[in-house]
């Protein structure tokens, strides 16, 4: 099960009180999966000049290895592969139909 974005804030919010942020704090949730590509939920907890602050984006990935291995692009031989396509200020639900609808675009290295 998928953490709301309401648990996943107040999971931020008790990390911040056990020990204070020296560093941002980012919560990846994944939330629709279709063979090897993701939707990603990515929550944040920014720290700036001892005000904090909460970040959402989402992000599609045509690659599942890639997502795990943070490589949103590289290039190969020459040719240029984009495996990430980012979102912020997008509706959650929105973003799920248009995953659902198929509308990123594939990887087909073999």
């Amino acid at each position: 099960m998928v953490r709301t974005i309401e648990e996943t804030k107040e999971f931020l919010k008790q990390k911040k009180n056990d020990g204070g942020l020296s560093e941002d704090i980012n919560i990846d949730d994944i939330l629709v999966e279709d063979g090897n590509r993701l939707l990603v939920r990515k929550t944040s907890l920014i720290n700036l000049d001892g005000n904090y602050y909460f970040g959402i984006r989402h992000e599609i990935w045509s690659d599942r290895n890639k997502y795990e291995q943070d490589i949103s692009t590289e290039c190969i031989d020459g040719q240029d592969f984009i495996y990430c396509s980012g979102y912020a200020g997008s509706k959650e639900d929105e973003l799920i139909e248009l995953f659902k609808r198929g509308t990123m675009w594939t990887n087909d290295i073999q």
